[in-house]
C-alpha cells in the first residue's frame, strides 16, 4: 500500500494491482485514509483489477476513480485464448515431488 510513495519521489510508473473484491480496504474519512488503499488507487498509472466486479463495488462506495486507469486481468494468471479443453474429460490427479 506505500510503495506508491516510492514510486512518486524515484519518479518510476506505478501499476497497483487490487485483489479487494469487496473494496473493503477503501476509506474516504480522514482518521483511516492513512491505512486504506486511498493513495494507491488515487497516484497509479494503471490499477490491475481481477474482474470488472471489484471496480463496481468501488463505484457502489463512491470511491472516486479515473476509470481509464483500469486494467482487468481475469485471474492474472490465466491467458485464456491459450486454453482449450478437451471432452470428455477424465478425472486426474497429479503429484509433483522434488
Amino acid at each position: 500500500m506505500w510503495s506508491w510513495q516510492v514510486a512518486k519521489i524515484m519518479n518510476v510508473k506505478f501499476i497497483y494491482s487490487y485483489n479487494d473484491s469487496g473494496a473493503g480496504m477503501v476509506e474516504n474519512s480522514i482518521l483511516k485514509i492513512l491505512n486504506s488503499e486511498y493513495y494507491p488507487l488515487k497516484y497509479a498509472e494503471k490499477v490491475d483489477f481481477l474482474s470488472e466486479g471489484i471496480l463496481d463495488k468501488l463505484k457502489e462506495k463512491r470511491v472516486h476513480f479515473n476509470e481509464r486507469k483500469a486494467l482487468f486481468t481475469p485471474n492474472s494468471f490465466i491467458l485464456y485464448d491459450n486454453f482449450n479443453p478437451v471432452y470428455p474429460k477424465e478425472n486426474w490427479i497429479v503429484l509433483l515431488q522434488d
